[in-house]
C-alpha cells in the first residue's frame, strides 16, 4: 500500500513541477480542468501547457471581480457600467465557469440578470452585451443542457443588441461580433466589412507595443483569435508574446489602461485573449459547429 502511495505522489510531483521554461510539466494529453479553479461542472481542457503566471492572473482577476461586484449584479458606475459588466461576465464564461460554480456561480447569475434588464446605449455596449449573453448560451445550453430550450428573454435581448448596431460602428467592434458565436436563432447583419473572414485581416498585425484603451485590448483579442485560429507558424510566432501577458497585471489584479474607469472592461478583454489556451475556447468562435 505504501509503495502504491509513493508512486502516486511521485507522479503528482512530476506533473506539477515547473519545467526549465517555467511552464508546468505535463504529459501529452490535455489537462482536465473544471473552469480555472475546479468550480464549474463542465471539464475544460487546456490546449497546451499553461504558465502558472497566466493561470494565476486569470484567477486573481476573477476573484477581484467577485469582490467588487455591485449589489445589483453590475460592475463599475455610470457610463462604463455596461461594458464593465459585459466583459467581466465574458471573462468568467471563457474561463469555463458556469452558474453552478461553487465560487463564482452566484456572481455570474447576478451579472447575467443585470445584462438582461440593461439598456446599452452605444454600439460597443450592444456588441459586448450580445457577446456576453451569447457566451452564456454556449456554456449553459451547448455544453451542459444541449436539449434544453434557450429562454426567450435571452434570445430576445441578444437580437435586440445585434439589431441595434449602427452602420457607423467601428470595424474592430463589428469584427468582435463577427468572430463571436451567437445562438442559431439570431440572424447576423452582413456588410462589406465583415463578410470576409475577420481572421484574415489580423494575421499580419504585429503584437501591440502599447495597450491603453478597451479598443486596444479588443484589437489584441482579434489578433490573438486570428493567429490561434490559423495555427501553424503564425501562432508559433504570436504565442510567445501572449504568454508573458500576466507580468503586466497590477497588484490589484487589473491590467493597465489609460482611463482607470476602464480597468474592469480591459481586464475582462485581456482574459478573453488569455483564455484561448483552453481547448473549449473554439466553442465561442462563430464558425464552431457542435
Amino acid at each position: 500500500m505504501k509503495a502504491i502511495l509513493s508512486i502516486v505522489l511521485l507522479l503528482l510531483a512530476v506533473t506539477d513541477s515547473p519545467s526549465e521554461t517555467g511552464v508546468p510539466a505535463v504529459n501529452s494529453q490535455p489537462i482536465g480542468m473544471k473552469g480555472t479553479n475546479g468550480g464549474a461542472s463542465r471539464a475544460v481542457r487546456v490546449a497546451r501547457p499553461l504558465s502558472r503566471g497566466n493561470h494565476d492572473a486569470r484567477m486573481d482577476a476573477l476573484r477581484q471581480f467577485k469582490t467588487i461586484q455591485n449589489a445589483d449584479g453590475s460592475w463599475a458606475e455610470n457610463e462604463v457600467r455596461q461594458l464593465s459588466t459585459a466583459f467581466a461576465l465574458i471573462s468568467f464564461l471563457r474561463c469555463g465557469e458556469s452558474d453552478d460554480s461553487p465560487e463564482f456561480g452566484k456572481t455570474m447569475k447576478k451579472a447575467q440578470n443585470w445584462l438582461l434588464s440593461s439598456k446599452p446605449q452605444t454600439d460597443s455596449e450592444r456588441i459586448a452585451t450580445a457577446v456576453a449573453l451569447s457566451d452564456w448560451v454556449t456554456v449553459h445550453y451547448r455544453w451542459h443542457h444541449k436539449q434544453a430550450m434557450i429562454p426567450s428573454t435571452q434570445i430576445r435581448k441578444i437580437k435586440e443588441c445585434v439589431d441595434g448596431v449602427s452602420p457607423r460602428c467601428s470595424e474592430i467592434w463589428k469584427d468582435l461580433l463577427a468572430v463571436s458565436r451567437l445562438p442559431d436563432e439570431v440572424v447576423r447583419k452582413q456588410d462589406d466589412a465583415t463578410v470576409r473572414t475577420p481572421t484574415e485581416k489580423y494575421l499580419d498585425r504585429e503584437f501591440p507595443a502599447v495597450l491603453l484603451s478597451i479598443d486596444d485590448y479588443v484589437l489584441l483579442f482579434l489578433c490573438t483569435h486570428a493567429h490561434f485560429s490559423h495555427g501553424g507558424r503564425k501562432w508559433e510566432v504570436w504565442e510567445p508574446n501572449l504568454r508573458p501577458m500576466y507580468r503586466f497585471q497590477r497588484a490589484n489584479s487589473f491590467f493597465p489602461c489609460k482611463a482607470e474607469a476602464d480597468r474592469i472592461a480591459v481586464t475582462g478583454s485581456c482574459i478573453m485573449s488569455l483564455a484561448v489556451y483552453y481547448i473549449t475556447s473554439s466553442h465561442f468562435f462563430a464558425n464552431f459547429a457542435d
